[in-house]
């Protein structure tokens, strides 16, 4: 009788955790552990130390998670995850089942959270670390999982990952370099790269709201920090902050830091990013670069994202040619906007510059469609320049990138990528020569220009066969020059006032080159225009061998060749300033230039029909001056030989066409 409450008892023992109410979760539990252990035991490349239920915290923690790929591996020290149970079924239903019974509770309808601390990952070219990361209501199961980790799936696994569904993500503080590192440099942080060419960037406070398929509403950042040194340039500081981004694409920019060369069309990378400000610093170089209320709208990686993978060679040794100056010639983005920008450089010979407002639209693959800058001053220990307004069209980036040290010594850009068209323009400048002459005591000079601009275009292996210029009212004050240049007083000009035009082209298949036009103009003085065309031109004309360079000259043709000039002062002003010098009339100067016109001239052009034309029309100019036109038309060409091996000046003028007239 004694024995039977011991077999009782004994027999709630055993009986206890069959209860109905225990049975789930004790199936449960057994379910989830075999799995995730079948799941690690089938994965490539997927390992991990230790997996257990934390009662306490109510999730599943994996302990010393590693996952290699090929040119990708993932480390996880510690992940904690408490699965969403919302709409869950079949082994989905049992796998989040099983997490919440280990904690005795019942599936909650609510996101579940994702914590995992010292993450690292390696593309090869690049390496990030996070301490870390925090994700709150996450939309994650046992399916989820099994994709993430499919062997066989053609997407990348950093897409994958990028994928992770949350309402909210806190990350303090997240750590690229742009090549492999050891663990122990990344102790280092902002320091000097441990290589002597590397890029590094640190982001701080890092919250990421309402993530949908790897689309986050809203992104921030307190700051970020960065480094970059390569041989042959100055190390570069930055920091820039707080950050704002809105509709950041994760997957799109997983693909942009670890390309994969796939052919997936490109969707947006982000709706937004405004910087609120930010700053360069060349140390080296006592140089610094700040700017302020930065706006960046309609980012996406461009069609040239996939030049920016490192070869196999270079991402085995985890070398990299400025990853992130090659990512940053990879986006393309609709407009960028910034004010008071402000760059300094104190060493060597020091200046400054500093633009009130720019911006910058349409830039793909390191080129610029337009770009505007408002209010633009330069100052250096010689001259101070300020331009009112600025502006470019199809700028590359290649020169201002090289200027910061963010491209590799001596790049170039392909011809292929220049862009068709480029065009610079500059409105209101003004510039003040600040060096004075102590022993004169004379006044700083200045000048300026309403307006000025050069074009260029139809481009031949990168050389634009087509220019445009102009130059409208360059105004200079004449008292400095006047006071030390009695000559120059004597014409009577205290302020200048000059516009000029070119136009150009050239055809490189046959070697011909116009000059479309090319004038130049005074007020109170007059204005002259000439034109031309000529053929046979070859490369030798720029051949830094003299002899070569002179051969090529001597075989150009010149076709054709005008001259109009149009007196508004300028001739009336001239026989003044010399008769004041002789202590002569205007009139006896006067009649001195007719004498040798009518006297010399003839005799240099042979006494031909021709040469009689041009004396009457100089003649009849210097008498009344007003206007002169002058046409030289050969349509065989006359080169350079041929006017030095004349032994008589008549058989040039039989093989031309002359045309002039005066005070038409």
């Amino acid at each position: 009788m004694h024995r039977i409450p011991v077999f009782f008892g004994a027999a709630l023992l055993i009986a206890a955790p069959l209860a109905p109410g225990n049975i789930p979760a004790f199936f449960a539990r057994l379910a989830l552990q075999s799995e995730l252990e079948d799941l690690v035991g089938t994965v490539h490349g997927l390992s991990v130390q230790q997996i257990h239920l934390a009662a306490s915290r109510r999730s599943v923690v994996v302990e010393g998670l590693v996952l290699r790929r090929p040119g990708f591996t993932m480390r996880i020290g510690r992940l904690a995850m408490r699965l969403s149970q919302a709409k869950a079924s079949g082994s989905d239903l049992i796998f989040a089942q099983a997490a919440a019974a280990a904690d005795g509770g019942t599936p909650e309808s609510s996101g579940g959270s994702v914590a995992a601390d010292n993450v690292s990952i390696d593309t090869g070219t690049l390496h990030a670390s996070i301490k870390h990361m925090n994700f709150e209501g996450t939309k994650l199961g046992k399916a989820d999982i099994d994709a993430l980790l499919d062997l066989h799936s053609a997407t990348p696994i950093t897409e994958r990952l990028a994928k992770i569904s949350a309402a909210h993500v806190a990350i303090p503080e997240l750590v690229i370099e742009s090549k492999q590192q050891p663990p122990e440099a990344l102790a280092n942080k902002i320091g000097p790269p441990s290589t002597p060419e590397d890029e590094k960037i640190v982001l701080h406070d890092i919250a990421v709201n309402n993530v949908v398929q790897g689309h986050a509403s809203t992104v921030s950042a307190g700051s970020a920090d960065t480094i970059q040194h390569s041989p042959g340039a100055e190390e570069i500081q930055g920091s820039f902050g707080p950050i704002h981004a809105t509709g950041l694409d994760l997957v799109q920019l997983a693909r942009l830091l670890a390309p994969a060369g796939d052919k997936i069309p490109r969707d947006r990378l982000c709706d937004s990013l405004d910087i609120d400000s930010g700053k360069l610093s060349a140390p080296g170089a006592e140089a610094e670069l700040s700017l302020s209320a930065i706006k960046i709208k309609n980012i996406a990686p461009g069609s040239s994202a996939g030049s920016t993978t490192a070869s196999k060679p270079e991402a085995a040794s985890g070398k990299s040619d400025a990853a992130f100056s090659r990512m940053l010639h990879a986006l393309d983005i609709g407009s960028l906007e910034f004010t008071s920008l402000h760059f300094a450089k104190k060493s060597g010979s020091p200046w400054s510059a500093g633009i009130r407002h720019g911006f910058l639209a349409g830039i793909k693959a390191g080129r610029i469609g337009d770009a505007g800058f408002e209010n633009t001053d330069i100052t250096t220990t010689n001259a101070t320049v300020a331009i009112g307004r600025l502006a470019w069209h199809g700028l590359t980036l290649q020169a201002p990138m090289k200027f910061l040290g963010m491209t590799t010594p001596g790049a170039k850009p392909p011809a292929a990528s220049l862009p068709g068209q480029q065009k610079i323009s500059a409105d209101a400048i003004a510039v003040l020569l600040t060096t004075i002459d102590p022993s004169t005591a004379r006044t700083p000079d200045q000048f300026q220009i309403r307006h000025a601009e050069l074009a260029s275009s139809a481009l031949i292996n990168g050389v634009p066969t087509r220019l445009t210029a102009a130059i409208e009212h360059f105004t200079c004050d004449m008292r400095n020059v006047n006071d030390h240049d009695p000559y120059m007083a004597a014409l009577g000009y205290d302020r200048l006032d000059l516009s000029s035009n070119l136009a150009m082209h050239l055809d490189d298949n046959n070697s011909e080159f116009a000059l479309d036009g090319l004038s130049l103009s005074g007020a109170g003085m007059g204005s002259v225009q000439i034109s031309g065309f000529m053929d046979h031109l070859t490369k030798g004309l720029v051949s830094s061998d003299p002899v070569e360079s002179k051969a090529a000259l001597l075989k150009v043709l010149l076709h054709h060749f005008e001259i109009r000039v149009q007196n508004n002062g300028l001739f009336e002003r001239l026989v003044a300033t010399e008769a004041k010098r002789s202590d002569r009339s205007p009139d006896a100067v006067r009649a001195q230039i007719l004498d040798w016109v009518t006297g010399n001239l003839p005799e240099l052009l042979s006494s031909s029909r021709d040469g009689d034309l041009i004396t009457a029309a100089l003649a009849k100019f210097i008498t009344n001056p007003g206007n002169l036109h002058l046409s030289i038309l050969a349509r065989q060409g006359i080169s350079a030989a041929d006017v030095i091996l004349a032994a008589d000046p008549r058989q040039l003028v039989q093989r031309i066409k002359i045309e002039v007239s005066a005070n038409q």
